[in-house]
């Protein structure tokens, strides 16, 4: 309803006569004043219409191309969000350069008429950089076909900002710096200056003229891409949206909780990279965000901080922490874990994605270790501990990237348990872990298919058998080995002779 109020409020154009405020209808090409009801109410009910119609169109789009079956409620406000904001500046800077136009120069349409579009611009590289393109590309033909409509329904404008914008989209989905978005700014200027260049040249404009007009392009291009680097961030914060530019200022290992986890468990911290070549590997194999699945394999143990000594890969001493628990406990250890992650998560901000990862990571499996201590100690059926007390709450994982990450977490954990890691172990290790994951309906709510499972078995093994790799003993050499045992005899002969002339102790 929000977003159905929003798209209808853009879609009235209101605007200054230079005495009263009036709304337009661009479709008619007329104008009455806002208080003229018996015009007005007509127009705002068949443009309530209109708004169902699109909201509709939006919907069944992403559910086709994205395969989801609603596009959600963020994204939604988000987009609707950037196209006010594209269509306010443009119908702001039309009011501005209105006196210019008016004068009907060729210095005022050389400088000011195509200025308008930098809207498009900055909405284009926002869309690329906080949506994924199905859902922007249909945003921005809607945004260009209200912008063609402001400008009185010249084709050629629709072209530039529909062209521009989706050439902006494609250069800034995938950017990775704020300097990227520069890149996309460039990109969506030149495109934007050849079709000013061609406009130029079917209207007739005068030649000297040509070489100065396609120059607002590049201007709409180089301002788009300035604005959205400061108005970024503040979206990022608003719809707690992991871009990539926020993921790679957390992967940074000087963060302050990864600091912590080094210092305050040194094992977890070595599991978790480990685990981060895993997902990130993995992710670009199936598709999935490969550097959101590094970062979350990152941060997916963060909550162990909290008892760090009572998990295996922090543990150096011969005894067990656990020895002196019952199972029961030592399962409540161990699942709390999860809990205290998504509480220090919460505490350090990280992105809604990261948290989504970190509660999804173990899903609702068995802590079967203690499980199975249990029924050891309980074994008649009367005292048999139920099997949900020993289970992570979850929920199952919901994402491609939380799935990978569960699936590699447990396959790292379990190959440090292989006695002689070959390539054959490890890889019956990696099918083993896997299918049991999926026989225990952890990978239920999760996109990946049964070829996705089959590429990050193969790609898991790839990269274990890399890591456990074997080196050749390297063989002495002779001289060296005569020079150690010449000098070890000097040195036990120098000894004798030092204790028989050293004084005799009282």
């Amino acid at each position: 309803m929000f977003s159905l109020l929003i798209i209808t409020l853009i879609t009235i154009s209101i605007s200054w006569n230079g005495k009263n405020f009036i709304i337009v209808n661009y479709f008619s090409n007329s104008s009455s004043p806002v208080y003229d009801f018996k015009t007005n109410i007509p127009l705002i009910l068949s443009l309530i219409c209109c708004s169902c119609v699109i909201l509709f169109i939006i919907f069944k789009f992403t559910k086709e191309v994205s395969k989801k079956s609603v596009m959600n409620n963020f994204d939604l406000i988000l987009g609707s969000t950037i196209f006010i904001i594209g269509l306010g500046l443009t119908k702001i800077l039309l009011l501005l350069i209105d006196p210019a136009l008016d004068t009907g120069s060729a210095q005022g349409r050389l400088y000011f008429y195509y200025f308008p579009l930098f809207s498009s611009s900055l909405c284009a590289i926002l869309y690329g950089v906080l949506m994924n393109r199905a859902s922007s590309l249909i945003f921005l033909t809607i945004l260009s076909l209200c912008q063609t409509i402001m400008y009185g329904g010249e084709l050629m404008i629709f072209m530039i900002c529909m062209f521009s914008s989706a050439t902006g989209v494609i250069a800034s989905n995938n950017a990775r710096r704020r300097t990227h978005l520069i890149r996309s700014g460039l990109q969506i200027g030149v495109v934007q200056s050849l079709f000013i260049l061609c406009h130029g040249l079917l209207m007739g404009i005068a030649s000297k003229f040509l070489a100065i007009q396609p120059l607002t392009g590049i201007i709409n291009g180089s301002l788009g891409a300035f604005f959205a680097a400061g108005v970024l961030p503040i979206l990022e914060y608003l719809f707690k949206v992991s871009t990539d530019i926020r993921l790679l200022e957390l992967s940074d290992l000087n963060h302050p909780l990864l600091k912590k986890l080094v210092m305050e468990a040194p094992g977890t911290y070595h599991h978790s990279l480990i685990v981060g070549n895993l997902a990130e590997a993995a992710a670009e194999v199936v598709g999935a965000k490969p550097l959101l699945a590094r970062v979350g394999a990152y941060f997916h143990d963060i909550g162990k901080i909290k008892k760090p000594e009572y998990f295996s890969e922090n543990q150096w001493r011969a005894k067990s922490r656990h020895d002196d628990l019952i199972p029961s406990m030592s399962s409540l250890i161990i699942i709390s874990h999860v809990k205290d992650g998504v509480d220090l998560a919460k505490k350090y901000g990280l992105n809604k994605d990261i948290v989504d990862i970190i509660e999804q990571h173990h899903g609702t499996s068995l802590v079967y270790f203690f499980y199975k201590r249990a029924l050891i100690i309980h074994g008649d059926e009367q005292s048999k501990p139920k099997e949900e007390e020993y289970r992570y709450p979850g929920p199952a994982p919901q994402s491609k990237e939380a799935a990978i990450i569960l699936l590699a977490d447990a396959v790292e954990a379990a190959s440090r348990s292989l006695d002689n890691p070959t390539p054959s172990r490890i890889k019956n290790l990696v099918d083993e872990i896997i299918n049991s994951r999926f026989l225990d309906s952890q990978l239920d709510n999760c996109e990946l298919t049964i070829l996705d499972l089959a590429n990050i078995k193969e790609c898991f093994t790839f990269i274990l058998t890399g890591i456990f790799h074997t080196r050749p003993k390297y063989p002495k050499d002779p001289q060296n080995t005569k020079q150690k045992e010449k000098n070890n005899g000097n040195s036990d002969k120098q000894s004798t002779e030092q204790i028989q002339n050293s004084p005799a102790k009282n």
